[in-house]
């Protein structure tokens, strides 16, 4: 493709890749229903974002501050685990 058009036309190859997905996962994937109407876990959402926030700034900053941010990322989502488990409709 390349030597018969230009370089910036590979990247086009996407475009019909990405519409075969979406129609195959049109089709194919059933459409999600939440029947019951639990409120959110709001204890949930914060544990796992602040978690994921740490452990990406821990790794983000690993050289300079060492592995007490990495550490602190990865207890917040172990936390998070294990008081999802709790939960009947986790988020």
């Amino acid at each position: 493709m390349v030597e018969l058009l230009s370089w910036q036309f590979a990247f086009f190859i996407n475009a019909p890749i990405a519409l075969v997905i979406i129609a195959f996962g049109i089709v194919w994937i059933p459409e999600s229903s939440n029947p019951s109407n639990e409120p959110w876990d709001w204890i949930g959402v914060f544990q796992s974002f602040f978690g994921m926030a740490a452990l990406v700034q821990g790794i983000k900053m690993l050289a300079k501050y060492g592995i007490m941010n990495l550490a602190s990322g990865g207890i917040l989502l172990n936390w998070y685990c294990v008081t999802n488990n709790i939960y009947l409709t986790p988020t």
